[in-house]
């Protein structure tokens, strides 16, 4: 005889903050959101004229530099 569960018998798996599928969503989001902004900032950065990149004193060789320093901290 075959036994079937009832959607009840997960509850225990997706109840709390800190399940394995919480946490792991969570680091995907991150990593998403680290992404979207390593890519906003240096396409923003790239668009800008040398005098203007020059007042933030960003040379346009270290854009790349600057954007991933930003997004990750390296």
């Amino acid at each position: 005889m075959r036994q079937t569960h009832s959607p009840l018998h997960l509850e225990g798996f997706f109840r709390g903050r800190n399940t394995f599928l919480q946490q792991s969503l969570s680091r995907i989001k991150a990593a998403i959101d680290r992404r979207r902004l390593y890519h906003t900032t240096f396409e923003q950065l790239s668009i800008l004229p040398d005098r203007d990149l020059a007042d933030l004193k960003i040379p346009r060789s270290q854009i790349k530099q600057f954007a991933r320093e930003t997004a990750y901290g390296r």
